[in-house]
Protein backbone atom coordinates (compact mmCIF):
# COMPACT_ATOMS: atom_id res chain seq x y z
CA UNK A 1 0.00 0.00 0.00
CA UNK A 2 2.95 2.44 0.59
CA UNK A 3 4.46 1.54 -2.78
CA UNK A 4 1.01 2.52 -4.79
CA UNK A 5 0.61 5.65 -2.69
CA UNK A 6 3.85 6.66 -3.18
CA UNK A 7 3.52 5.64 -6.88
CA UNK A 8 0.48 8.10 -7.18
CA UNK A 9 2.10 10.66 -5.77
CA UNK A 10 1.00 10.53 -2.21
CA UNK A 11 4.48 10.64 0.30
CA UNK A 12 4.18 8.14 3.04
CA UNK A 13 7.25 9.54 4.71
CA UNK A 14 9.39 6.33 3.34
CA UNK A 15 13.46 6.65 3.42
CA UNK A 16 15.43 7.47 1.05
CA UNK A 17 16.79 3.57 0.13
CA UNK A 18 13.30 2.66 -0.06
CA UNK A 19 12.17 5.72 -2.53
CA UNK A 20 15.16 4.53 -4.64
CA UNK A 21 14.22 1.23 -4.41
CA UNK A 22 10.68 1.85 -5.55
CA UNK A 23 12.46 4.26 -8.38
CA UNK A 24 14.86 1.28 -9.20
CA UNK A 25 12.17 -1.27 -9.94
CA UNK A 26 8.97 1.58 -11.28
CA UNK A 27 9.04 0.50 -14.65
CA UNK A 28 8.49 -3.03 -13.95
CA UNK A 29 5.53 -1.83 -11.44
CA UNK A 30 4.09 -0.15 -13.91
CA UNK A 31 3.91 -2.67 -16.56
CA UNK A 32 2.80 -5.43 -14.29
CA UNK A 33 -0.34 -2.88 -13.27
CA UNK A 34 -1.22 -2.36 -17.00
CA UNK A 35 -0.63 -6.50 -17.66
CA UNK A 36 -3.06 -6.68 -15.07
CA UNK A 37 -5.59 -3.76 -16.21
CA UNK A 38 -5.16 -5.90 -19.77
CA UNK A 39 -6.01 -9.25 -18.27
CA UNK A 40 -9.45 -7.65 -16.62
CA UNK A 41 -10.30 -6.18 -19.93
CA UNK A 42 -9.56 -9.35 -21.68
CA UNK A 43 -12.31 -10.82 -19.87
CA UNK A 44 -14.62 -8.26 -20.20
CA UNK A 45 -14.04 -7.01 -23.53
CA UNK A 46 -14.41 -8.47 -27.05
CA UNK A 47 -12.50 -7.68 -29.74
CA UNK A 48 -12.18 -8.80 -33.70
CA UNK A 49 -8.45 -9.36 -34.16
CA UNK A 50 -6.19 -6.61 -35.69
CA UNK A 51 -9.86 -4.31 -35.56
CA UNK A 52 -8.99 -0.34 -35.10
CA UNK A 53 -11.96 1.93 -34.78
CA UNK A 54 -11.77 4.57 -37.59
CA UNK A 55 -10.73 1.87 -40.35
CA UNK A 56 -13.98 0.08 -40.68
CA UNK A 57 -15.84 -0.15 -43.80
CA UNK A 58 -18.70 2.06 -42.50
CA UNK A 59 -16.50 4.67 -40.80
CA UNK A 60 -14.39 4.79 -44.11
CA UNK A 61 -17.69 5.82 -45.52
CA UNK A 62 -18.45 8.15 -42.74
CA UNK A 63 -15.21 9.96 -43.33
CA UNK A 64 -16.24 11.56 -46.42
CA UNK A 65 -16.85 14.99 -45.65
CA UNK A 66 -19.54 15.28 -48.18
CA UNK A 67 -21.28 12.38 -47.39
CA UNK A 68 -20.77 13.69 -43.22
CA UNK A 69 -22.24 16.94 -44.53
CA UNK A 70 -24.81 16.26 -46.73
CA UNK A 71 -25.96 13.43 -43.98
CA UNK A 72 -25.69 15.60 -40.95
CA UNK A 73 -27.81 18.87 -42.29
CA UNK A 74 -30.79 16.07 -43.82
CA UNK A 75 -30.67 14.28 -39.87
CA UNK A 76 -30.58 18.10 -38.73
CA UNK A 77 -33.51 19.51 -40.71
CA UNK A 78 -35.47 16.35 -40.79
CA UNK A 79 -35.40 16.63 -37.01
CA UNK A 80 -36.16 20.00 -36.59
CA UNK A 81 -39.35 19.34 -39.07
CA UNK A 82 -40.74 16.85 -37.09
CA UNK A 83 -39.82 18.27 -33.67
CA UNK A 84 -41.26 21.59 -34.20
CA UNK A 85 -43.97 21.59 -37.15
CA UNK A 86 -45.07 17.98 -36.23
CA UNK A 87 -44.48 16.00 -33.36
CA UNK A 88 -43.60 18.54 -31.07
CA UNK A 89 -46.36 21.28 -31.84
CA UNK A 90 -48.85 18.34 -31.89
CA UNK A 91 -47.78 17.37 -28.03
CA UNK A 92 -47.85 21.02 -27.33
CA UNK A 93 -51.43 21.30 -28.31
CA UNK A 94 -52.33 18.77 -26.66
CA UNK A 95 -50.12 20.14 -23.29
CA UNK A 96 -51.89 23.46 -23.64
CA UNK A 97 -55.78 21.73 -24.21
CA UNK A 98 -55.13 19.68 -20.79
CA UNK A 99 -54.08 22.84 -19.08
CA UNK A 100 -56.73 24.78 -19.96
CA UNK A 101 -59.19 22.26 -19.21
CA UNK A 102 -58.35 20.53 -16.02
CA UNK A 103 -56.10 23.39 -14.25
CA UNK A 104 -56.37 26.55 -15.77
CA UNK A 105 -60.38 26.20 -15.55
CA UNK A 106 -61.08 24.94 -12.69
CA UNK A 107 -58.62 27.00 -10.73
CA UNK A 108 -60.34 30.34 -12.04
CA UNK A 109 -63.41 29.06 -11.58
CA UNK A 110 -62.49 28.71 -7.95
CA UNK A 111 -61.10 32.17 -7.90
CA UNK A 112 -64.63 33.65 -9.20
CA UNK A 113 -66.16 32.25 -6.23
CA UNK A 114 -64.18 33.60 -3.73
CA UNK A 115 -63.22 37.27 -5.08
CA UNK A 116 -64.72 39.77 -7.97
CA UNK A 117 -61.39 41.51 -7.74
CA UNK A 118 -60.59 42.39 -11.18
CA UNK A 119 -56.90 42.71 -10.50
CA UNK A 120 -56.70 39.44 -8.69
CA UNK A 121 -58.33 37.58 -10.82
CA UNK A 122 -56.19 38.72 -14.36
CA UNK A 123 -53.07 38.45 -12.25
CA UNK A 124 -53.30 34.67 -12.33
CA UNK A 125 -54.86 34.45 -15.40
CA UNK A 126 -53.06 36.66 -17.62
CA UNK A 127 -49.78 36.43 -15.52
CA UNK A 128 -49.16 33.26 -13.93
CA UNK A 129 -51.11 31.03 -16.17
CA UNK A 130 -50.25 32.98 -19.47
CA UNK A 131 -46.52 32.18 -18.80
CA UNK A 132 -47.27 28.50 -17.54
CA UNK A 133 -48.49 28.16 -20.78
CA UNK A 134 -45.71 29.34 -22.57
CA UNK A 135 -43.52 26.86 -21.18
CA UNK A 136 -45.53 24.08 -22.09
CA UNK A 137 -46.05 25.68 -25.15
CA UNK A 138 -42.23 24.43 -25.75
CA UNK A 139 -41.16 22.01 -23.80
CA UNK A 140 -42.28 18.75 -25.77
CA UNK A 141 -39.99 20.32 -27.99
CA UNK A 142 -37.34 20.91 -25.71
CA UNK A 143 -37.13 17.15 -24.66
CA UNK A 144 -37.51 15.80 -28.25
CA UNK A 145 -34.34 18.24 -29.46
CA UNK A 146 -32.38 16.55 -25.97
CA UNK A 147 -33.39 13.24 -27.78
CA UNK A 148 -32.06 14.03 -31.00
CA UNK A 149 -28.45 15.36 -29.38
CA UNK A 150 -28.50 12.10 -27.31
CA UNK A 151 -28.92 9.78 -30.09
CA UNK A 152 -25.86 11.70 -32.28
CA UNK A 153 -24.14 11.41 -29.19
CA UNK A 154 -24.61 7.87 -27.94
CA UNK A 155 -24.09 6.40 -31.35
CA UNK A 156 -20.67 8.09 -31.88
CA UNK A 157 -21.87 10.06 -34.36
CA UNK A 158 -20.26 13.33 -32.90
CA UNK A 159 -16.99 11.90 -32.46
CA UNK A 160 -16.69 11.10 -36.47
CA UNK A 161 -18.22 14.97 -37.07
CA UNK A 162 -15.34 16.86 -35.15
CA UNK A 163 -13.23 14.25 -37.16
CA UNK A 164 -14.45 15.18 -40.40
CA UNK A 165 -15.64 18.38 -40.10
CA UNK A 166 -12.02 19.68 -38.42
CA UNK A 167 -10.34 20.28 -41.70
CA UNK A 168 -13.30 22.84 -42.57
CA UNK A 169 -13.09 24.72 -39.34
CA UNK A 170 -9.58 24.92 -39.17
CA UNK A 171 -9.68 27.28 -42.52
CA UNK A 172 -11.30 29.36 -40.09
CA UNK A 173 -8.74 29.13 -37.29
CA UNK A 174 -11.09 26.77 -35.08
CA UNK A 175 -10.52 23.31 -35.12
CA UNK A 176 -12.67 19.83 -34.75
CA UNK A 177 -13.17 20.46 -31.08
CA UNK A 178 -15.27 23.35 -32.22
CA UNK A 179 -17.84 21.20 -33.37
CA UNK A 180 -18.68 19.62 -30.17
CA UNK A 181 -19.21 23.30 -28.37
CA UNK A 182 -21.30 24.60 -30.94
CA UNK A 183 -23.99 21.19 -31.44
CA UNK A 184 -24.14 21.86 -27.45
CA UNK A 185 -25.30 25.53 -28.72
CA UNK A 186 -28.01 23.92 -30.55
CA UNK A 187 -29.45 23.06 -26.62
CA UNK A 188 -27.81 26.21 -24.70
CA UNK A 189 -25.26 28.24 -25.66
CA UNK A 190 -24.30 28.61 -21.91
CA UNK A 191 -23.39 25.33 -21.85
CA UNK A 192 -21.10 25.46 -24.94
CA UNK A 193 -19.65 28.42 -23.61
CA UNK A 194 -18.36 26.94 -20.32
CA UNK A 195 -17.53 23.37 -22.25
CA UNK A 196 -14.35 25.85 -24.51
CA UNK A 197 -12.65 25.35 -20.66
CA UNK A 198 -11.46 22.39 -22.19
CA UNK A 199 -9.42 23.84 -24.99
CA UNK A 200 -5.56 24.52 -24.05
CA UNK A 201 -5.08 26.88 -27.04
CA UNK A 202 -6.51 31.00 -25.48
CA UNK A 203 -7.17 32.41 -28.94
CA UNK A 204 -9.38 29.60 -29.97
CA UNK A 205 -10.63 29.35 -26.61
CA UNK A 206 -12.48 33.24 -27.29
CA UNK A 207 -12.93 33.04 -30.96
CA UNK A 208 -15.18 29.63 -29.93
CA UNK A 209 -16.86 31.98 -26.63
CA UNK A 210 -17.76 34.53 -28.93
CA UNK A 211 -19.00 32.60 -31.66
CA UNK A 212 -21.27 30.13 -29.56
CA UNK A 213 -24.03 32.66 -29.32
CA UNK A 214 -24.09 32.53 -33.09
CA UNK A 215 -25.55 29.13 -32.88
CA UNK A 216 -29.61 29.16 -32.19
CA UNK A 217 -30.40 27.47 -28.99
CA UNK A 218 -33.61 26.21 -27.80
CA UNK A 219 -34.70 29.51 -26.28
CA UNK A 220 -34.61 31.14 -30.07
CA UNK A 221 -36.80 28.41 -31.66
CA UNK A 222 -39.89 29.47 -30.03
CA UNK A 223 -39.50 33.04 -31.01
CA UNK A 224 -38.65 32.07 -35.07
CA UNK A 225 -41.70 29.57 -34.81
CA UNK A 226 -44.01 31.91 -33.84
CA UNK A 227 -43.01 34.75 -36.07
CA UNK A 228 -42.86 32.01 -38.97
CA UNK A 229 -45.73 30.30 -38.36
CA UNK A 230 -48.04 33.68 -37.97
CA UNK A 231 -46.03 35.79 -41.25
CA UNK A 232 -44.98 32.91 -43.61
CA UNK A 233 -47.53 30.05 -42.88
CA UNK A 234 -46.90 27.12 -45.27
CA UNK A 235 -43.18 28.81 -45.73
CA UNK A 236 -42.31 28.92 -41.96
CA UNK A 237 -40.43 25.83 -42.02
CA UNK A 238 -37.80 27.78 -44.47
CA UNK A 239 -37.51 30.50 -42.59
CA UNK A 240 -36.72 28.81 -40.01
CA UNK A 241 -33.97 26.78 -41.81
CA UNK A 242 -33.33 29.75 -43.58
CA UNK A 243 -32.56 31.43 -40.09
CA UNK A 244 -29.96 28.52 -38.40
CA UNK A 245 -28.31 28.71 -42.03
CA UNK A 246 -27.59 32.45 -41.55
CA UNK A 247 -26.38 31.94 -38.25
CA UNK A 248 -24.02 29.48 -39.08
CA UNK A 249 -23.15 31.64 -41.93
CA UNK A 250 -22.13 34.49 -39.53
CA UNK A 251 -20.42 32.74 -37.40
CA UNK A 252 -17.96 31.26 -39.87
CA UNK A 253 -17.16 34.77 -41.70
CA UNK A 254 -16.80 36.30 -37.88
CA UNK A 255 -14.27 33.33 -37.11
CA UNK A 256 -12.28 33.95 -40.63
CA UNK A 257 -12.01 38.04 -39.46
CA UNK A 258 -10.96 37.17 -36.17
CA UNK A 259 -8.53 34.82 -37.17
CA UNK A 260 -6.92 37.36 -39.38
CA UNK A 261 -7.05 40.24 -36.94
CA UNK A 262 -6.63 40.17 -33.37
CA UNK A 263 -7.45 36.67 -32.25
CA UNK A 264 -4.79 34.34 -34.87
CA UNK A 265 -4.49 30.85 -33.98
CA UNK A 266 -3.27 27.94 -35.81
CA UNK A 267 -6.05 25.03 -35.12
CA UNK A 268 -4.59 23.49 -32.55
CA UNK A 269 -4.22 19.13 -33.33
CA UNK A 270 -7.28 17.15 -32.68
CA UNK A 271 -7.10 14.64 -30.29
CA UNK A 272 -10.16 13.04 -29.00
CA UNK A 273 -12.26 9.67 -28.25
CA UNK A 274 -13.22 8.04 -31.32
CA UNK A 275 -15.28 5.49 -29.84
CA UNK A 276 -17.22 2.71 -31.76
CA UNK A 277 -20.60 3.12 -33.86
CA UNK A 278 -23.02 1.40 -31.13
CA UNK A 279 -26.70 0.96 -31.33
CA UNK A 280 -29.36 2.60 -29.18
CA UNK A 281 -29.70 1.45 -25.76
CA UNK A 282 -33.32 3.15 -25.92
CA UNK A 283 -33.26 3.43 -21.69
CA UNK A 284 -30.22 5.36 -21.25
CA UNK A 285 -31.63 7.80 -24.56
CA UNK A 286 -34.66 8.02 -22.07
CA UNK A 287 -32.80 8.83 -18.96
CA UNK A 288 -30.28 10.98 -20.15
CA UNK A 289 -33.02 13.17 -22.27
CA UNK A 290 -34.95 13.49 -18.84
CA UNK A 291 -32.45 14.77 -17.21
CA UNK A 292 -30.94 17.28 -19.44
CA UNK A 293 -35.10 18.13 -19.84
CA UNK A 294 -35.22 18.22 -16.18
CA UNK A 295 -32.18 20.46 -15.60
CA UNK A 296 -34.00 22.81 -18.26
CA UNK A 297 -37.17 23.07 -16.68
CA UNK A 298 -34.98 23.73 -13.62
CA UNK A 299 -33.09 26.64 -14.92
CA UNK A 300 -35.90 28.19 -16.92
CA UNK A 301 -39.27 27.33 -15.93
CA UNK A 302 -38.85 29.60 -12.34
CA UNK A 303 -37.41 32.36 -14.53
CA UNK A 304 -40.21 32.52 -17.39
CA UNK A 305 -43.25 32.78 -14.84
CA UNK A 306 -41.37 35.08 -12.14
CA UNK A 307 -40.71 37.48 -15.38
CA UNK A 308 -43.49 36.63 -16.42
CA UNK A 309 -45.43 38.07 -13.65
CA UNK A 310 -42.99 41.40 -13.60
CA UNK A 311 -43.98 42.18 -16.64
CA UNK A 312 -47.53 41.62 -16.79
CA UNK A 313 -47.14 44.08 -13.07
CA UNK A 314 -45.55 46.66 -15.23
CA UNK A 315 -47.40 46.40 -18.09
CA UNK A 316 -51.13 46.71 -16.02
CA UNK A 317 -49.65 49.30 -13.25
CA UNK A 318 -48.99 53.10 -13.45
CA UNK A 319 -46.70 55.53 -12.59
CA UNK A 320 -49.38 56.15 -9.56
CA UNK A 321 -49.40 52.55 -8.81
CA UNK A 322 -52.97 52.66 -9.79
CA UNK A 323 -54.24 49.26 -11.64
CA UNK A 324 -54.94 49.65 -15.09
CA UNK A 325 -56.60 47.37 -17.97
CA UNK A 326 -54.90 49.89 -20.49
CA UNK A 327 -51.54 48.77 -21.36
CA UNK A 328 -50.38 51.49 -23.32
CA UNK A 329 -50.78 53.54 -19.97
CA UNK A 330 -48.38 51.10 -17.86
CA UNK A 331 -45.14 52.18 -16.67
CA UNK A 332 -43.14 49.35 -19.07
CA UNK A 333 -45.09 50.70 -22.01
CA UNK A 334 -44.29 54.30 -21.34
CA UNK A 335 -40.27 53.35 -21.53
CA UNK A 336 -40.45 51.37 -24.75
CA UNK A 337 -42.25 54.06 -26.26
CA UNK A 338 -39.50 56.40 -25.15
CA UNK A 339 -36.68 53.84 -27.03
CA UNK A 340 -38.63 53.30 -30.08
CA UNK A 341 -36.34 55.55 -32.00
CA UNK A 342 -33.57 53.50 -31.54
CA UNK A 343 -35.01 50.49 -33.76
CA UNK A 344 -37.19 52.79 -36.23
CA UNK A 345 -34.96 52.57 -38.76
CA UNK A 346 -34.78 48.81 -38.96
CA UNK A 347 -38.75 48.67 -38.48
CA UNK A 348 -39.39 47.43 -35.18
CA UNK A 349 -40.49 51.60 -33.63
CA UNK A 350 -43.57 49.48 -31.88
CA UNK A 351 -43.00 49.63 -28.05
CA UNK A 352 -44.35 46.24 -27.89
CA UNK A 353 -41.59 44.74 -29.52
CA UNK A 354 -38.89 46.86 -27.84
CA UNK A 355 -40.59 45.98 -24.58
CA UNK A 356 -39.93 41.90 -25.61
CA UNK A 357 -36.18 42.95 -27.07
CA UNK A 358 -35.22 44.07 -23.68
CA UNK A 359 -37.18 41.03 -21.64
CA UNK A 360 -35.48 38.60 -23.93
CA UNK A 361 -32.32 39.85 -22.72
CA UNK A 362 -32.70 38.01 -19.46
CA UNK A 363 -33.54 34.47 -21.59
CA UNK A 364 -34.81 34.68 -24.70
CA UNK A 365 -37.85 32.04 -24.04
CA UNK A 366 -39.42 35.26 -22.23
CA UNK A 367 -40.07 37.11 -25.64
CA UNK A 368 -43.06 34.92 -26.31
CA UNK A 369 -44.55 34.98 -22.91
CA UNK A 370 -44.14 38.76 -23.33
CA UNK A 371 -45.98 39.14 -26.59
CA UNK A 372 -48.75 37.03 -24.67
CA UNK A 373 -48.95 39.07 -22.10
CA UNK A 374 -49.11 42.21 -23.99
CA UNK A 375 -51.53 40.68 -26.60
CA UNK A 376 -53.59 39.21 -23.44
CA UNK A 377 -53.85 35.77 -25.01
CA UNK A 378 -53.30 32.73 -22.88
CA UNK A 379 -52.66 29.97 -25.88
CA UNK A 380 -49.97 29.85 -29.07
CA UNK A 381 -52.72 29.71 -31.31
CA UNK A 382 -54.47 32.93 -29.91
CA UNK A 383 -51.47 34.47 -30.02
CA UNK A 384 -50.04 33.67 -33.82
CA UNK A 385 -53.49 35.05 -34.62
CA UNK A 386 -53.26 38.41 -32.75
CA UNK A 387 -49.87 38.82 -33.90
CA UNK A 388 -51.67 39.62 -37.43
CA UNK A 389 -54.18 41.58 -35.97
CA UNK A 390 -53.86 45.66 -36.67
CA UNK A 391 -55.24 46.04 -33.42
CA UNK A 392 -52.61 44.19 -31.89
CA UNK A 393 -49.82 46.42 -29.40
CA UNK A 394 -47.03 44.22 -30.88
CA UNK A 395 -47.40 45.42 -34.72
CA UNK A 396 -45.05 43.75 -37.46
CA UNK A 397 -45.45 43.97 -41.15
CA UNK A 398 -43.67 41.20 -43.15
CA UNK A 399 -40.58 43.09 -43.57
CA UNK A 400 -40.23 44.16 -39.88
CA UNK A 401 -41.03 40.13 -38.86
CA UNK A 402 -37.85 39.35 -41.34
CA UNK A 403 -36.33 42.38 -39.31
CA UNK A 404 -37.33 40.78 -36.12
CA UNK A 405 -36.68 37.39 -36.55
CA UNK A 406 -32.84 38.49 -37.73
CA UNK A 407 -32.23 41.25 -34.98
CA UNK A 408 -33.64 38.64 -31.83
CA UNK A 409 -31.59 36.09 -33.37
CA UNK A 410 -28.49 37.10 -33.07
CA UNK A 411 -28.49 41.10 -30.81
CA UNK A 412 -27.80 39.95 -27.02
CA UNK A 413 -27.07 36.66 -25.79
CA UNK A 414 -28.90 36.19 -22.42
CA UNK A 415 -27.68 37.31 -19.10
CA UNK A 416 -26.43 33.38 -17.78
CA UNK A 417 -24.65 33.21 -21.47
CA UNK A 418 -22.82 36.44 -20.51
CA UNK A 419 -22.26 34.93 -16.81
CA UNK A 420 -20.29 32.11 -18.07
CA UNK A 421 -18.68 34.20 -20.80
CA UNK A 422 -17.30 36.87 -18.04
CA UNK A 423 -16.22 33.81 -16.30
CA UNK A 424 -14.27 31.14 -18.69
CA UNK A 425 -13.07 34.50 -20.21
CA UNK A 426 -12.60 37.57 -19.02
CA UNK A 427 -14.94 41.68 -19.06
CA UNK A 428 -13.41 42.87 -21.65
CA UNK A 429 -14.03 39.76 -24.25
CA UNK A 430 -17.92 39.55 -22.72
CA UNK A 431 -18.89 43.16 -23.56
CA UNK A 432 -16.82 42.47 -27.10
CA UNK A 433 -19.22 39.85 -27.64
CA UNK A 434 -22.20 42.55 -26.97
CA UNK A 435 -21.16 45.20 -29.20
CA UNK A 436 -20.02 43.07 -31.73
CA UNK A 437 -23.27 40.73 -31.67
CA UNK A 438 -25.41 43.88 -31.57
CA UNK A 439 -23.19 45.59 -33.88
CA UNK A 440 -24.04 42.68 -36.39
CA UNK A 441 -27.63 41.69 -35.74
CA UNK A 442 -28.45 45.50 -36.38
CA UNK A 443 -26.91 46.05 -39.55
CA UNK A 444 -27.88 43.14 -41.10
CA UNK A 445 -31.51 43.52 -39.98
CA UNK A 446 -31.48 46.96 -41.84
CA UNK A 447 -30.15 46.32 -44.76
CA UNK A 448 -32.74 43.42 -44.80
CA UNK A 449 -35.64 45.76 -44.21
CA UNK A 450 -34.27 48.52 -46.01
CA UNK A 451 -34.08 46.09 -49.49
CA UNK A 452 -37.36 45.17 -48.40
CA UNK A 453 -38.82 48.46 -48.25
CA UNK A 454 -36.66 50.81 -50.02
CA UNK A 455 -35.21 48.76 -52.96
CA UNK A 456 -31.10 47.92 -53.67
CA UNK A 457 -30.31 51.23 -54.54
CA UNK A 458 -31.55 52.74 -51.18
CA UNK A 459 -29.07 50.25 -49.07
CA UNK A 460 -25.95 50.68 -51.57
CA UNK A 461 -25.92 54.48 -51.22
CA UNK A 462 -26.66 53.42 -47.29
CA UNK A 463 -24.00 51.31 -46.61
CA UNK A 464 -21.37 53.85 -48.70
CA UNK A 465 -22.05 56.49 -46.59
CA UNK A 466 -21.79 54.13 -43.63
CA UNK A 467 -18.42 52.83 -44.98
CA UNK A 468 -16.91 56.87 -45.43
CA UNK A 469 -18.23 57.53 -41.84
CA UNK A 470 -16.26 54.70 -40.61
CA UNK A 471 -13.38 54.64 -43.07
CA UNK A 472 -12.90 58.76 -41.40
CA UNK A 473 -13.52 57.62 -38.21
CA UNK A 474 -10.80 55.27 -38.25
CA UNK A 475 -8.63 57.55 -40.25
CA UNK A 476 -9.03 60.09 -37.28
CA UNK A 477 -7.87 57.52 -34.59
CA UNK A 478 -5.04 56.86 -36.16
CA UNK A 479 -3.87 60.31 -36.65
CA UNK A 480 -4.96 61.06 -33.04
CA UNK A 481 -2.29 58.09 -31.82
CA UNK A 482 0.20 59.38 -33.87
CA UNK A 483 -0.18 62.78 -32.38
CA UNK A 484 -0.49 61.64 -29.05
CA UNK A 485 2.61 59.32 -29.64
CA UNK A 486 4.78 62.88 -30.80
CA UNK A 487 3.81 64.71 -28.46
CA UNK A 488 3.76 62.89 -25.02
CA UNK A 489 6.88 62.84 -24.34
CA UNK A 490 6.91 59.81 -22.57
CA UNK A 491 9.06 57.64 -24.63
CA UNK A 492 12.02 57.89 -27.18
CA UNK A 493 9.67 57.34 -30.66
Amino acid sequence: NKIIKYINGIDENLSDNQKEFINQFLPEIIKARYLFIDKILNQAIFLEPNFVYGLSKIDKFLANPFVMFVGFLTMFFVAIYLIFFQVGSSISSLLIYLNEKFVVEKFMNLMYMLTDNIWLLNFFEQGIFSSFSTVLTFLPQVVLLFVFLTLLEDSGIISRMSYVFDDLFTTFGLNGKAVYTMLMGLGCNTMSTYATRNMNNKNLKLKTAILNPYISCLARLPVYVLIATAFFSSRAYFVVVAIYLLGIAIMFSMAWILNKTFLKSKGDELLLEFPPLRPIDFKHLMQVSYLNAKDFIKRVFGLVISVGVIIWILTHTKFNLAYTGNITDSILYFFARKLTFIFAPIGLNNAGIVTALFVGIMAKELIVSTFAILNNVSTNRALIESLVCSSSLVLFSKASAISFLIFSAFYIPCLSNLAVLKKETDKFTMWFCVASQFTMSYLLSFIVYTLLTKGISFVLFTVLIIAIIMSALIFITKKFKQHKCLTCGKCNK
